[in-house]
């Protein structure tokens, strides 16, 4: 099974169906900032803290091992 890596800073509910679809096919991990997630959740999350510098987002470490395991990473794409 595929390992797919999603990027969010919050988890939205209206997003929880289309993920939980995708986690069907492909296992899905979502990595998220906020303090708080949806209800209903059938793939699974890791919490990160988001550090933004200069219109840079710095992750930690662990990140790059989670990316180095996926086969595909999806990132937000934010102005």
């Amino acid at each position: 099974m595929n390992k797919v890596l999603i990027y969010q800073d919050k988890i939205m509910p209206y997003r929880v169906e289309i993920f939980n679809l995708l986690a069907e096919k492909v296992d899905l991990t979502v990595v998220y900032a906020d303090e708080k997630i949806p209800e209903g959740i059938k793939f699974k999350t890791e919490k990160t803290i988001i550090k933004k510098f200069h219109g840079y987002t710095f992750l930690g470490k662990k990140y790059k091992e989670l990316e180095k395991q996926s086969d595909a990473v999806v990132l937000p794409l934010t102005p």
